[in-house]
């Protein structure tokens, strides 16, 4: 199963081998999911990888959406099922939901659990009821459901000890600044081991309606500049020029940027966010990083000129 998944690292056959080494019940029942850390070892180490488990029963069609979810049948007694990755399962994920908005916490031994952790303003505010659930469809190192036009949950696939930054950066400009440009963190959901060795294993945010985000709206204005340059030359100086919208989004985009980083450096009272002064070593290696870097954009597009399409 892991094999097949875009967000499995050991891709290309690589050899290696693969067990569960911790397996937490995430609700109450005889048979209730559970979170799963399947530890892959390989020429290059130990990776981590968070699967929240279900017994979905009944038979499962190969055309229902969750047929590339099955990890293997099930049978107990007369009944048959399977077990599936219940990342976008509506009972499972409404049941994560209401317990990060508890606070709540499942213990699996002295040494191990899972906790849920609300922001102040999830946890003030009323949990609505959920009705749909489904994939995002769109994955790298995480899982994404999109919860009704209410949340949005992101399980963690490849797992790393300590604090997500995204979870770190939200909760302090949900709970400690007034911006509210970016979408709320609602809350996470978080392995605790040893007692107090944390990992983040979910995110939960605000849904926000959206048409689309500003790379694909980049990427059209770019296409349609070439475009214009390829059937002759237009606007002033003879040469294509992007749209006045899309200027506008320009603007707003750094707009927005420079209000984050007034917000970031709005609490000096908070130690891992107090602003701090610029040296001269700062800008000569931020510098220093932003030529190697183009040069090697540079040079690797030299590189590749030959097979690159007029």
């Amino acid at each position: 199963f892991l094999a097949g998944q875009r967000w499995f690292a050991g891709k290309g056959g690589e050899v290696g081998e693969t067990r569960v080494s911790r397996l937490v019940p995430l609700d109450d029942g005889e048979l209730p999911p559970a979170l799963a850390v399947g530890d892959h070892v390989g020429p290059r180490g130990t990776t981590r990888y968070a699967l929240p488990l279900a017994v979905r029963w009944g038979h499962i069609e190969r055309t229902d959406p969750q047929a590339s979810a099955v990890l293997a049948p099930v049978r107990r007694t007369r009944r048959e099922g399977a077990l599936i990755d219940a990342v976008a399962e509506r009972d499972v994920v409404s049941s994560l939901i209401g317990q990060i908005h508890a606070g709540g916490r499942r213990e699996a031994g002295p040494d191990l659990a899972v906790a849920f952790v609300p922001t102040a303003r999830f946890a003030s505010q009323p949990l609505p009821p959920i009705a749909v659930v489904r994939p995002a469809g769109v994955e790298q190192t995480n899982s994404t459901a999109l919860v009704d036009a209410s949340f949005v949950l992101k399980i963690y696939r490849r797992l790393t000890p300590g604090l997500a930054p995204e979870v770190e950066m939200g909760r302090f400009l949900t709970d400690a600044t007034d911006f509210r440009n970016t979408p709320h963190l609602m809350g996470t959901i978080e392995l605790i081991e040893a007692g107090r060795e944390t990992t983040t294993v979910a995110v939960l945010h605000q849904f926000v309606e959206n048409q689309g985000d500003a790379w694909s709206h980049t990427a059209a204005m770019l296409d349609r500049l070439a475009e214009d340059a390829r059937l002759g030359p237009v606007g002033e100086g003879g040469t294509a020029a992007p749209d006045r919208a899309a200027l506008a989004r320009i603007r707003q985009i750094g707009r927005r940027t420079a209000e984050l980083h007034l917000a970031l450096a709005s609490r000096p009272d908070v130690a891992a966010f107090a602003p701090e002064p610029v040296t001269a070593a700062d800008v000569e290696g931020w510098t220093t990083a932003l030529v190697h870097n183009a040069e090697s954009m540079f040079a690797e597009l030299a590189r590749r000129q030959p097979q690159l399409p007029a």
